[in-house]
């Protein structure tokens, strides 16, 4: 293109396909422009001007007089400010450039060239071990291999030894440490006894399961006097003057509290650590095997306390069974003396399953000791908070697992059969097969399954804090003969008086229980994770610096790299390019 023409008025289009000159002989915004320094050509390419090597620009004049910081970079397009009347002149065009305005070889190569210098400053920068020398630009391509190679083999290790690790954190076992505390004062368990003879005759008399007199008014009178001496009963299908039927409808609860035991019938004397208690202390509740039983110290908002060890601070039991009064249905009556369960003050007690029996004409000593149990819960184990809200048919008792199990059992069998077979409130007592040998059918069913995992009760977790009583038994004859003659007269001042009382009988119908700590030491068992997650932040940092030298702080740094490397990428960041 000829010098002359720059001035003239050559379209755009052809400006944008053709190299732009500028003649320094030309006129600039009406005045003589200025001419080259000596040896200098006065036709200058404008990509010359500007200067468009990798070297940054200077803050200088130019021969023309025009300062570069007028001249500027838009797109592909140089706006150089009244240099042709206002018209904008287009940039060269470099080999393979996009003319349309994209970014072209020329932005991609200096990018690449900027995240090639980038990645390299990070590298030697970085505390990575192995990162510098892979980056070293004067070593040879093998050496940098080798660097490479052993870099992302390190890094691979790290990886894997790292994810074993989790996996195991995320196996979540625990381990169980053994702890013995001491404490000087500690909770006394809740005592809950029965007789294993739940019903008195003398109360069943008339009643509808006496089949002698039930049906005869006047028989039912005439034997309401006999003697305490005469033989009435003493068990169920036994050969006696009074036959008891239990096999028609199940006794009810309001039942056993009319016929059976009451604390003030079996209850002759009570202390506890030394101060005396009465039947007023105890509470009572019903049991399907056992009838009424009475629990002292259950309620857990006010709990009983001792100090000391030893049998003169817990409690001691003076107790009358009367076997000769006592009947009951079942196996129930086969035995005499009365079932003991020690619990938490607030579980509901099932002397059923964690009770011991105390036979009549002894002295038994219950030594007691505590055992806590502290397990984790989720993700370790599957263990139910005390206070949790359970599906639980008995209101008012902490969670317990025996509790659990059984509101299950009574909630399965009610939906199958329409009844339960333990006192619940507002659920039917489930008939026996002489009354309804369906339903008895389907209650035996619903056992069946359950002692085959059947029933599915498997919601019944252990508690997360559970507190558990160990005893020790043992047993001594009482009354001995002097303490026989105070007994006989402390009954004789409560009128209990009458032939049972005779000393060739007395063994027969009484007993005493004693239950107190051995010692105050108690035992914990506290289950722990066997992999804490300090441990895991530890083994981590210690393959971190193992197979790369890192640290918490390098992962930062590489992390910084990996967002400012996506700028770079992005065209959102420069890099100095040195």
């Amino acid at each position: 293109m000829d010098k002359d023409k720059v001035g003239s008025s050559e379209t755009d289009s052809d400006l944008a396909t053709h190299p732009v000159f500028i003649d320094v002989d030309s006129q600039v915004n009406g005045k003589p422009a200025k001419r080259h320094q000596k040896g200098f050509k006065s036709l200058l390419p404008l990509g010359r001007l500007l200067n468009r090597g990798n070297a940054p620009y200077k803050h200088q004049k130019d021969d023309i007089g025009t300062t570069l910081d007028d001249i500027e970079l838009t797109g592909t397009s140089l706006q150089v400010p009244n240099l042709r009347n206002g018209h904008v002149l287009p940039a060269a065009k470099e080999k393979g450039e996009d003319s349309s305005g994209g970014s072209g070889n020329v932005d991609w190569t200096q990018r690449k060239a900027m995240l090639g210098q980038f990645s390299r400053e990070y590298a030697y920068l970085a505390g990575c071990h192995g990162a510098a020398r892979g980056a070293q630009k004067n070593a040879s391509w093998l050496r940098r291999s080798f660097w490479f190679i052993l870099s992302c083999a390190a890094l691979s290790t790290l990886f894997w030894q790292t994810s074993l690790l989790i996996n195991q954190f995320r196996s979540y076992e625990f381990q169980a440490d053994v702890e013995f505390s001491f404490n000087r004062e500690l909770a006394f368990p809740a005592v809950t006894f029965c007789n294993l003879s739940p019903l008195k005759e003398s109360a069943l008399r008339c009643s509808r399961f006496d089949d002698d007199t039930y049906n005869n008014v006047s028989a039912c009178y005439s034997n309401t006097t006999d003697s305490p001496g005469d033989t009435v009963n003493i068990s169920t299908g036994g050969s006696t003057e009074h036959q008891f039927n239990f096999s028609g409808e199940p006794i009810t609860s309001q039942e056993y509290l009319d016929y059976g035991f009451l604390p003030k019938d079996v209850i002759i004397s009570c202390t506890w650590n030394g101060m005396p208690c009465s039947e007023s202390n105890f509470t009572v509740s019903q049991n399907p095997y056992y009838g009424n039983c009475f629990t002292l110290n259950g309620d857990r908002a006010d709990p009983l306390v001792t100090n000391r060890p030893g049998t003169t601070a817990g409690l001691s039991l003076e107790l009358f069974v009367d076997p000769k009064e006592g009947v009951g249905p079942g196996d129930t009556s086969t035995s005499t003396g009365v079932r003991m369960s020690l619990h938490r003050p607030g579980v509901k007690p099932f002397p059923e399953e964690d009770g011991f029996s105390l036979p009549t004409g002894y002295s038994s000593n219950i030594g007691v000791r505590q055992l806590e149990v502290n397990r984790l819960g989720s993700p370790y184990s599957n263990c139910t908070p005390e206070t949790a809200d359970w599906r639980s048919l008995y209101p008012g008792y902490l969670y317990s697992r025996t509790a659990c199990v059984q509101s299950c059992l009574a909630q399965v069998m009610f939906d199958r059969c329409g009844c339960v077979d333990t006192y619940l409130v507002d659920k039917p007592i489930c008939r026996n097969a002489n009354v309804d040998e369906s339903q008895a059918s389907c209650v035996e069913g619903v056992r069946d399954g359950y002692r085959r995992n059947e029933v599915n009760c498997a919601e019944c977790f252990n508690p997360c804090i559970d507190r558990l009583y160990l005893y020790t038994l043992s047993v001594a004859l009482w009354p001995s003969a002097g303490y026989q003659y105070l007994f006989l007269k402390k009954l004789a001042a409560q009128n209990k008086t009458g032939d049972y009382i005779a000393p060739e009988r007395f063994r027969e119908n009484y007993l005493r229980a004693e239950v107190y700590f051995e010692e105050l030491n108690y035992q914990r068992i506290v289950q722990k994770p066997a992999y804490p997650a300090e441990n895991l932040l530890a083994d981590i940092g210690g393959q971190m610096g193992l197979w790369a030298g890192l640290s918490v702080l390098g992962f930062v740094e590489f992390f910084d790299f990996l967002g400012q490397f996506m700028l770079v990428l992005l065209g959102l960041k420069k890099v100095k390019m040195s």
